[in-house]
């Protein structure tokens, strides 16, 4: 099978955290609002964090993914894949052409999000040696968002371990400071194992 290196860049971020700040303070028995800003904060950082660690989208976000040329079967990175937009391509005389969704099916069975051509279909040609010759745009999360409304849940040790990650930022905010660092919550790595993606 063809390996084609990937490069990804977020169109969207989510329009809303998976963990809200009344729950951190649930989580932490926080009984105050002082600090809410600072929560969010925490949650935000918290929330990227796991992101980066699991390799996965939370709450709905818009994803494009460029290749030099497409590759036998296209993986879509940041699963769960929610929708393919488009798939466009930069054909052999350098304009760049959208492909027909008849041309093409995507699964997304599985962990990963899968494109390849239809059946009786095969990929284009494309403009050799250009940069993001071939550019996928998607949608991706646990959560969907319709119309400003969550809709589905974010796995529940997924949010678990926002909230032991956002405390731990919470309770130590001098923990880089030379002689006092602490180190991530063991709990932390216990909850993203199962929800790791580990490739294709």
């Amino acid at each position: 099978m063809q390996h084609v290196p990937a490069h990804s860049l977020l169109l969207t971020a989510a329009a809303f955290a998976p963990v809200s700040v009344i729950e951190l303070q649930s989580h932490s028995v926080i009984e105050h609002t002082a600090d809410d800003d600072l929560l969010a904060f925490y949650i935000a950082a918290a929330t990227a964090q796991v992101e980066s660690d699991t390799g996965r989208a939370i709450v709905k976000q818009q994803w494009q993914v460029d290749y030099g040329c497409f590759p036998d079967i296209i993986h879509l990175p940041r699963p769960p894949l929610l929708a393919v937009e488009s798939v466009k391509y930069y054909a052999t005389d350098g304009i760049q052409q959208t492909l027909d969704p008849a041309a093409y099916q995507v699964s997304a069975s599985g962990i990963v999000g899968r494109i390849a051509p239809a059946p009786g279909f095969s990929w284009p040609s494309t403009q050799a040696g250009r940069f993001g010759a071939v550019s996928v745009v998607y949608q991706a999360g646990h959560v969907d968002v319709v119309n400003g409304a969550a809709v589905g849940e974010a796995p529940a040790m997924l949010k678990q371990a926002i909230c032991v990650l956002a405390a731990h930022f919470y309770e130590n905010r001098e923990a880089t400071t030379p002689g006092n660092i602490s180190e991530t919550p063991m709990a932390y790595q216990m909850l993203i194992n199962g929800h790791t993606v580990s490739g294709e």
